[in-house]
């Protein structure tokens, strides 16, 4: 599941995704599966956005080590349209499945926009509740960004740190994978996102269709003290992405 949107002008340009992967099992005889080996997979991916305002590619290389995963991803690439700060990030997370139908996740997301040196930083724990008969799952859990990844500034023009809730709703059935993701604060890093995906075959081309709305960045006026927020428009998009799983 994607998170959204970080960029400049509330443009809607996506994150790396900082919920947690978690497989579904199912037909567990034992209702404790914290033991379970699970097969190496690894996945190279292109994606590619579409919005109003320009076209973005996104390459990331993925692999599930274990209750590892770990996701090297360049973002926000411009294809057309207008600027974006293009970032790379590195994405760490291990989930500890406890039952059939729960487990825990932690992850930390570390990353820099490819013209600078700042590191963005985003850690989270999340509880993850699965049913595997229907494919879904549901995750929750506290989040904290560094100042470099929320964007926000006080009226002494100090950089602020952000501790807030993600929580993400997933479904995947047959071909058909559906997402939501919130993200607390009024900063770069909040919001909400939501898209569905159709995969088509063995070597999983897909197409999918979204909509995301930036949280407000909230700025303190250093004169006035007053405190402002951009207006959270809406955006619509559509992906089009090859992955090659090996």
């Amino acid at each position: 599941m994607l998170s959204l949107a970080k960029g400049h002008g509330h443009k809607p340009v996506k994150m790396a995704d900082v919920t947690p992967d978690v497989e579904v099992v199912e037909d567990v005889e034992d209702e404790k599966i914290s033991n379970i080996e699970k097969e190496d997979n690894y996945q190279l991916s292109l994606e590619r956005n579409a919005y109003d305002f320009g076209d973005f590619y996104t390459p990331s290389f993925t692999a599930d080590i274990g209750n590892w995963n770990v996701q090297l991803s360049v973002q926000n690439l411009l294809l057309s349209g207008s600027n974006a700060s293009a970032a790379t990030y590195l994405n760490v997370a291990y989930t500890y499945p406890i039952y059939e139908y729960f487990a825990l996740s932690a992850g930390t997301m570390n990353g820099t926009v490819l013209t600078g040196v700042t590191i963005q930083s985003f850690n989270y724990v999340s509880t993850v509740f699965m049913l595997p008969k229907w494919g879904v799952t549901w995750s929750i859990g506290p989040y904290y960004a560094n100042s470099a990844m929320t964007g926000i500034v006080t009226a002494q023009n100090q950089s602020v740190d952000s501790i807030g809730l993600t929580t993400g709703l997933g479904y995947v059935q047959d071909k058909w994978v559906a997402n939501a993701t919130y993200i607390s604060s009024y900063s770069n890093v909040g919001g909400l996102n939501m898209d569905v995906g159709y995969k088509f075959g063995p070597v999983t081309p897909y197409i999918g269709w979204g909509v995301s709305t930036p949280a407000p960045i909230q700025n303190t006026d250093s004169d006035s003290g007053i405190i402002s927020m951009q207006k959270s428009p809406l955006f619509c998009y559509y992906s089009l992405g090859l992955n090659l799983n090996f």
